[in-house]
């Protein structure tokens, strides 16, 4: 999307594949950007065992605002995606949102949202 008011391109959300997520993009990944693309939104895909997802994430942000990352998180991989998260948060912009969805945070939501920094109440109620 583009944004008229600061001249920038916009990103709504980016689908991220942690490293050592098994050589393949989840097919819960590609669902949900099917379904926000069909919604209007923009959507950029990163798979973290094939491309260098700070080093994307950066290329994006140079000339693009991303608004939401949604991080993919197994048990194997959690660790992975909490470092995604702080990498968003620490050296892009603390005031992209941190999705992070999967198995693991289903599983354990308070766990995933204390290693986060997020507001549990939030997600409580979005539910």
């Amino acid at each position: 999307m583009f944004n008229n008011s600061n001249q920038r391109n916009i990103i709504d959300l980016v689908l991220i594949s942690p490293p050592n997520a098994g050589n393949k993009l989840t097919l819960g990944l590609l669902t949900i950007a099917s379904h926000v693309r069909q919604h209007g939104f923009s959507v950029k895909i990163i798979d973290g065992n094939y491309q260098d997802y700070q080093q994307e994430l950066q290329n994006i942000y140079t000339n693009t605002d991303i608004l939401a990352v949604r991080v993919s998180a197994f048990t194997n991989t959690v660790l992975a995606a909490y470092e995604v998260c702080k990498f968003i948060k620490h050296e892009l912009s603390p005031n992209i949102w941190c999705i992070i969805g999967g198995f693991h945070p289903t599983a354990l939501p308070k766990n995933a949202c204390k290693k986060v920094n997020l507001i549990w109440q939030l997600l409580e109620k979005a539910n």
